[in-house]
């Protein structure tokens, strides 16, 4: 479990003090996906870089079954939108990295079954300098998924696909993520991702800065994101990003 209590973030520059966020609490539970979901520019990524211990709050806390976070968090992984990925390694041994670090026997069988979930088995000995960014994004995520980690989070991790892949690919991984019940953070401004994603989906206000809601999914409960409830929801996390006065 991982719980944020009125954590806020503040920025100096020229004109001053800037807040960045404020006032955000929420709490992670084991075994969950949290969707957060906002405009370019609310603060999703800086709070998702706070939750795994890569930037300290000005405010608040973040806590964990250990106790208060004040660095990187271990066990956890983090897909960056700009990949991460080491560039003198190949496709096939950047996901292996985890299994390698824990000296695992079967790796190869498993990156193979990545990979190819992932559709980049054919790539597996290009290196990131030879990769598009939709393959370097999907290496990353192989990364993240064969490791599994107590804690996984993502920033935007389908954004550098081409439309028919990304609706592919990111079915297969969060069905993943739900049947490992991975607990996992995923930032997006894509709606229907947030709910396809998200057990629930915190949803920034439309000024950014703080945590406007929290709605919880039932579609995606229910194992079930194509039905009535699924559009609900849907219709619910948009009043609330674009400024409807309903709060669920």
């Amino acid at each position: 479990m991982v719980e944020l209590q009125g954590v806020g973030l503040d920025c100096v520059d020229g004109d001053g003090t800037r807040n960045i966020l404020r006032d955000i609490n929420l709490k992670i539970k084991d075994g969950e996906c949290l969707s957060i979901v906002g405009s370019s520019g609310s603060g999703k990524t800086t709070l998702i870089k706070i939750i795994a211990g890569l930037k300290k709050p000005s405010r608040g806390s973040v806590r964990n079954d250990l106790g208060r976070v004040r660095g990187p968090l271990a066990n956890s992984a983090f897909v960056f939108q700009d990949y991460g990925l080491f560039p003198w390694k190949t496709v096939e041994e950047n996901i292996m990295l985890p299994l390698q670090i824990r000296h695992e026997k079967d790796r190869r069988e498993k990156t193979s079954e990545i990979m190819k979930l992932l559709q980049i088995d054919n790539l597996a000995k290009r290196y990131p300098c030879q990769l598009s960014g939709g393959q370097k994004q999907r290496t990353a995520i192989g990364r993240a998924l064969i490791g599994e980690y107590g804690l996984v989070l993502l920033d935007e991790p389908f954004s550098a696909l081409d439309p028919l892949l990304r609706t592919e690919l990111r079915k297969k991984v969060i069905n993943r993520f739900h049947e490992k019940k991975v607990t996992s953070v995923m930032v997006t401004h894509d709606v229907e991702e947030a709910v396809l994603f998200g057990d629930r989906i915190a949803v920034f206000d439309p000024g950014g800065k703080r945590i406007r809601s929290v709605i919880r999914n039932q579609a995606r409960r229910n194992n079930n994101v194509k039905t009535d409830t699924f559009r609900r929801t849907m219709a619910d996390v948009k009043a609330s990003l674009y400024g409807d006065v309903k709060i669920c």
